[in-house]
Parts: C-alpha cells; sequence; structure tokens
C-alpha cells in the first residue's frame, strides 16, 4: 500500500473512514425522510423473515420472500390492513425477487444430483394469470431483473467456465440476444 499511495496502511484507514463520513453526512442532509409503519402485525410462534420488499406501482400491495425456520421459502402478498397472501413457494433463491408491471422474477438454484456444481433457472410468475414461465440455460443466472414493459429480462451469470457477465433476454422467446463479459480478472 505505501509503494502506492506513500501513506501507511492506518494512514490510508483513516483518510477512507474520513472520505466516508463527510460523504455520508453530506447524503444525510438531503434525504427526505418518509413516515414508516408496520404493516404485518400477524403473531409469530417461529422466527419468521421478509425481505425483498417490493411495491406495485399504486403503494397498495407489497410483494415479499418470507422465509424462516419452519416457513417453505415463498413469495407473499401483504396488504395494508396486515393480512398476508401466499402467491407461490419458491425454491432456493440465488438472490432477490424483481417487479415488473404485471410480472414477479427471481431466480432458483438447481442442485446437481452428483456434483456440488448446478445449474439456475429464472422463474417468471404473471400476476394476472398465476402462470410461471421459466428460463433455463448452461450455468448459474442470478439477479435477474425485468424491463417495465415486461418484455426484457437482465440477469448476471457465471459459466461452467469461469466466466461471468450480464446477459439480456427476450422474455417472449426465452433467448439471450445479447451477453456483455465481464472482462478478465474481474467478477460481477
Amino acid at each position: 500500500v505505501y509503494e502506492h499511495t506513500g501513506k501507511s496502511f492506518f494512514e490510508n484507514y483513516s483518510d477512507m473512514l474520513t472520505s466516508f463520513s463527510e460523504r455520508w453526512s453530506s447524503e444525510l442532509n438531503n434525504i427526505v425522510l418518509t413516515n414508516s409503519y408496520k404493516v404485518n402485525r400477524q403473531k409469530k410462534q417461529f422466527y419468521t423473515e421478509y425481505t425483498y420488499p417490493l411495491s406495485d406501482p399504486s403503494n397498495k400491495i407489497t410483494y415479499v420472500y418470507k422465509s424462516g425456520k419452519f416457513n417453505r421459502g415463498a413469495i407473499v402478498k401483504l396488504y395494508p390492513d396486515g393480512r398476508e397472501q401466499t402467491i407461490i413457494f419458491t425454491g432456493h433463491l440465488t438472490g432477490t425477487i424483481g417487479l415488473g408491471n404485471r410480472t414477479l422474477i427471481w431466480s432458483e438454484e438447481i442442485p446437481d444430483v452428483r456434483w456440488d456444481e448446478g445449474d439456475s433457472v429464472i422463474k417468471i410468475y404473471d400476476i394476472d394469470r398465476k402462470t410461471v414461465d421459466q428460463i433455463k440455460t448452461k450455468g448459474k443466472l442470478f439477479a435477474p431483473t425485468i424491463s417495465h414493459d415486461d418484455r426484457t429480462i437482465a440477469a448476471m451469470t457465471y459459466n461452467p467456465d469461469g466466466k461471468s457477465g450480464m446477459v439480456i433476454i427476450d422474455k417472449k422467446s426465452s433467448t439471450i440476444v445479447k451477453t456483455v463479459p465481464v472482462p478478465d480478472k474481474f467478477l460481477w
């Protein structure tokens, strides 16, 4: 570190802390805070986790991933009055869930029966039709997001050959239309 900066490790660390502190203080001064409220007031006998909250455009419904020690992973719909409705049970997620115009999207790991390595699949839930489509490729697909018109998907990929990148997928045909590789020596 000293060869590149002329400073010791501790001097560099102190400079970083000062820089972050100044940046965060500046950002905090420009944030408009809004009121929060607890949506789900149901008593739980066991620990239950609600993660990856997404609000629909009307802000009246929130979709979340619900999991816990005694809960199978599921995407649930939370209503403002505290009610919850299970939308779909999921496998092992490889990232967050996403919300398009009228679709939910996520990726799941598909374990290999024999080896540690497995593939993954992108799942797309149509909110209106209540159907699930899936997109499979060789390798890992994760962190998918969908365009607001529900036509295009972007996802990160990690292939068996060790290469990673971002792929653009046409939802209708389930084909990769563009691949943006990550330069060598970089990961995602």
